[in-house]
């Protein structure tokens, strides 16, 4: 059956209420199916389990415990607030899974993990992802790390 207007399938209710009734109970209402990589569950693709696991299996305990004990967050409540804050770069929804994931892991290793200066320019990255460091909103990282709640 073509598709009709507003009017049209009214003017077919009116005009046959009981086939129409019939019509619509017997019809599954129609979906847009999406490509597997575009459905989503809350969050974009790839933001789940590979990087819970790359998350729980390089960041040391005793820095989770440190941040938690600044922050009074969770292991899961951190591990959100990065991501939600690695997504927050500009961009990030847009890259292909495996770049998401690639670029999570160096996140996690030079900024959260760490090791010298986060803010240089020449950090492998900020090299990586294009961004300078001046854009970053480096408040929303100190809170997510306990540095801000510090006197």
């Amino acid at each position: 059956m073509a598709r009709r207007g507003f009017f049209g399938r009214i003017a077919d209710f009116v005009q046959h209420p009981i086939r129409e009734i019939q019509r619509i109970l017997e019809t599954p209402p129609e979906r847009e199916e999406q490509p597997p990589e575009e459905r989503q569950r809350g969050a974009p693709t790839g933001r789940g389990r590979a990087q819970r696991r790359y998350w729980d299996s390089e960041v040391p305990r005793p820095t989770i415990r440190r941040i938690q004990e600044e922050t009074g967050y969770s292991r899961n409540e951190l591990f959100m607030a990065h991501q939600e804050l690695f997504y927050s770069l500009p961009g990030m929804v847009d890259e292909p899974l495996e770049e998401r994931h690639r670029l999570w892991e160096l996140y996690v290793r030079e900024m959260v993990i760490g090791h010298g200066r986060r803010n240089d320019r020449n950090n492998l990255f900020w090299q990586d992802i294009g961004i300078d460091p001046r854009d970053f909103d480096w408040q929303a990282w100190r809170d997510v790390m306990g540095y801000s709640k510090r006197k």
